[in-house]
């Protein structure tokens, strides 16, 4: 999580099944990442700083990625392809 997130990360539990339940099954740590907000699929409510909080998350994450298999990306270049 970059600094200045809005929240600290937290282990928690869901009410819903995802397809982590079959990787955790397998052995294979996972973690679901989404924006703040309440519901699923129909009637879904999102705070909006949150998914700007989480774009910016997945591009670090995307950037650490490439930088590690030595690929040239920067947040820069993330940032032009809206």
């Amino acid at each position: 999580m970059s600094e200045g997130s809005a929240s600290a990360p937290r282990v928690t539990g869901a009410s819903f099944w995802t397809d982590a339940a079959l990787l955790s099954e397998a052995g294979i740590p996972s973690v679901l990442l989404g924006p703040i907000g309440g519901g699923l699929h129909q009637g879904r409510v999102v705070d909006v700083k949150s998914c700007v909080g989480l774009a910016r998350i997945l591009a670090e994450a995307a950037i650490k990625f490439a930088r590690h298999n030595d690929w040239t990306i920067s947040l820069e270049t993330v940032e032009n392809c809206r």
